[in-house]
Formats: structure tokens, sequence, C-alpha cells
């Protein structure tokens, strides 16, 4: 069984970071007949389906409780499949809530989730930047990860014994990640791949490190059909990033907005929002009502081509929220006005 490092061997560096810690000490029940997708399921139900922009308390404990729980099997089973799942909870919901308020930060919350150790084997379970000090082997070792993930394709690791120790550190590689490479300086190796993690076991030397670009693709995301209030509808993933429609930042309202996943979208950068968010154009269609009665035959509507802006749901309600809609509709074919 894996064992998490404690709290006050590692220090997150310098990056937004989620508020709060980890509390619950054993798997219940209920987690115990999971699979990952249920877990992921369950995820899904607390975070994004009850979205408005002011997130429940009770959403935000259900995101606490499922880190916990996913933490706690990953432990036990020693697999990656959990920490997806964390990830999507942590860089959504819970760094929206903190982002929320700004006088109170705190970058001491979730540590222990970044390192999981196994007698001479070290887990990167999160490709955040850090400093930690271990000891392995009898040798103090000091870790040191530079980082923009999962803003940037980027992620370094420098290893640095205070004499040669062989160990072997595996390097968590996400679900989503497309065309993952790895490079080893300043002497190559062969990595493995296992239970969701890169792994290299060799004789590490201060000086060594690894390096990681895991490519962050634009994916559209179907709402499982037993959550009849976004059924049929999709919304739109970067890594771990969960993105939203917003208006006032898009003049488009969200409600007359209907995407096409077939359009790929763009990606924009924008230095100025909040130290540096990447947005995503997708393509679609804007209605435009035939007149204004609530019901109307079908075909009275009419849509023109449109595209819309989508900032990550962390950032949303800093400009002032009016409409927000993670969840969009499809486009479908109304006719096309004139």
């Amino acid at each position: 069984m894996l064992s998490p490092i404690h709290p006050d061997q590692i220090k997150i560096l310098d990056q937004p970071w989620p508020k709060g810690s980890l509390r619950s000490k054993r798997v219940e029940s209920k987690y115990l007949k999971y699979t990952e997708l249920e877990l992921a399921w369950e995820v899904l139900a607390s975070e994004f389906l009850e979205i408005t922009c002011e997130p429940k308390d009770g959403v935000l404990r259900s995101a606490h409780k499922v880190i916990q729980q996913a933490h706690l099997i990953h432990l036990e089973s020693g697999d990656s499949e959990p920490l997806d799942v964390i990830e999507r909870a942590l860089y959504n919901s819970l760094l929206e809530a903190t982002l929320r308020d700004p006088e109170d930060q705190d970058s001491s919350g979730f540590r222990e989730l970044v390192i999981s150790q196994d007698s001479d084997t070290i887990l990167i379970n999160l490709l955040v930047g850090f400093e930690a000090n271990l000891v392995i082997k009898g040798v103090a070792v000091r870790l040191r990860a530079e980082s923009g993930y999962p803003w940037k394709d980027e992620f370094i690791l420098h290893i640095d014994p205070e004499s040669a120790v062989e160990f072997e550190i595996g390097l968590r590689i996400p679900e989503w990640a497309d065309e993952t490479e790895i490079e080893l300086k300043p002497v190559p190796a062969e990595s493995e791949y296992e239970g969701g993690y890169a792994r290299v076991r060799r004789v590490w030397n201060k000086g060594d490190e690894i390096r990681f670009e895991p490519q962050m693709v634009v994916q559209f995301m179907s709402a499982h059909p037993r959550f009849s209030s976004c059924a049929g509808r999709v919304c739109v993933q970067r890594g771990p990033l969960i993105y939203c429609h917003q208006r006032p930042i898009d003049d488009l309202s969200p409600n007359l907005f209907a995407v096409d996943p077939l359009i790929e979208p763009e990606l924009v950068e924008e230095p100025d929002r909040l130290g540096g968010v990447t947005s995503i154009l997708v393509h679609g269609t804007c209605e435009v009502p035939g007149d204004e009665a609530p019901y109307a035959p079908y075909g009275t509507h009419f849509v023109k081509p449109a595209r819309a802006k989508l900032i990550p749901y962390y950032y949303f309600g800093r400009e002032g929220a009016v409409e927000v809609q993670v969840w969009m509709r499809v486009a479908t074919q109304f006719p096309e006005v004139s």
C-alpha cells in the first residue's frame, strides 16, 4: 500500500492552488464497489450539474468528499485513475471557490495529494510546481518541480540527492494527455508505463532532471443520459480544465448558442486575465427567435453561424457573470436565417 508524504515535507510553489485538506482515514463502504467511471460520474454530478453563479456549499463539500475517497482508493490500489477524478475537482469547483476569496489564499491544502511513496518508489501524482524533501534508503533527496500545468504544456522535475542513490520515479500520465514526451537529462534512460505512470528506475545523481510535456488537447465531453439536466449536451475540456460560456465576457447569450463539435476549436491566449488565461473559441449557431411568443411552431425560429468564447470554469464570475453555461446545446438543423 502506498503512503502519502507528510504535508510538512512539501511546499507548493507560486501558482493558483485550491484550499482544503484531507480528513478521511478510510474508504467508505459505498466507494468500495465503485468503478473509476462511477467515481467520475460522482464528480460530474457534484461539480458540473448544479453550477450556478454562486456555487452551493453542498457542492463543494461533495467535491471534498470525492477527493478524499478517491485519494484513499489510489493509495490502496496504486493506480492513477482516481487521480484523474481528483484533478478535475481540484482545478474546477475548488479552485473557483478559492479564487472567489482572494484574501484567503492558502497553498498548504491538499499537499499530500502531490506525491505518494512506497519503499524506494516515488510517484508524482499531480504535475504542479513544488519543492519536497524526502529520505530514500537513508539518503536525503530534494525534489523541485517547475510547472505551468495545467495552463501550459510543461513540467520539469529536478532530482538532487545528497549522494548517488537508486530508486524509482513514476510520473503520472493523465488520461487526457496526448502524444506524451518524457526526456531525461543529462543521461537518457528508457521509461516503462505501468498503472498510469511512466516509471524510471536508475541511480540518480545531483543535477538529474525529467522533462515532461503533456499535450493538452481540447475535447468535447458528453453527459451520460442518466443526468437529465444535461442529456444531449456537451461541455468543453482542455487538460483537466472544464470551460464555460459566460456573458459579458462573450457578448453572445449562452442561452441562444449551440455548439458544433465537428468544427475544430481555436485557442486564444489572454495574458491580461488572472495572470494569463487560455480561452477557447468554438463554432456553432445562434438562435434567432421569429417573435417574442414563449412558444412557437417548429421552423418559426432561425439560426445564423456564430462563435462563442469559452473561459476556464475556475475564472467565471471574475468579471461579473450575468449568464453562465457549462453544458451547451449541440447545433441542430434549423432553417438558416437569410
